[in-house]
């Protein structure tokens, strides 16, 4: 362990804990589909379901970002402001 002035102090925490904790224990709750929900929430893992939705012209399902989320919340903001 590095130790003096240059010396960085790391925690680790469990992932539950962080900033998305709320989406990991959706995911754990999910069962079966546990690594598509993943997928699909946090942007994390290899769902077999992959070749899927490949096939199925689908795969751009699996690659939502957070600015598209941004957009969408935005959008739907904009939406129940505009009727009222």
């Amino acid at each position: 362990m590095l130790a003096g002035p240059g010396a960085v102090a790391i925690t680790v925490q469990p992932r539950e804990a962080g900033p998305r904790g709320f989406a990991w224990r959706a995911v754990e709750r999910i069962g079966e589909h546990r690594e598509l929900a993943g997928a699909l929430l946090l942007g994390r893992g290899d769902p077999p379901e992959r070749a899927d939705f490949r096939l199925a012209g689908l795969a751009h399902v699996l690659a939502v970002s957070g600015m598209h989320l941004v957009i969408a919340a935005g959008l739907l903001v904009w939406l129940l402001r505009a009727l009222g």
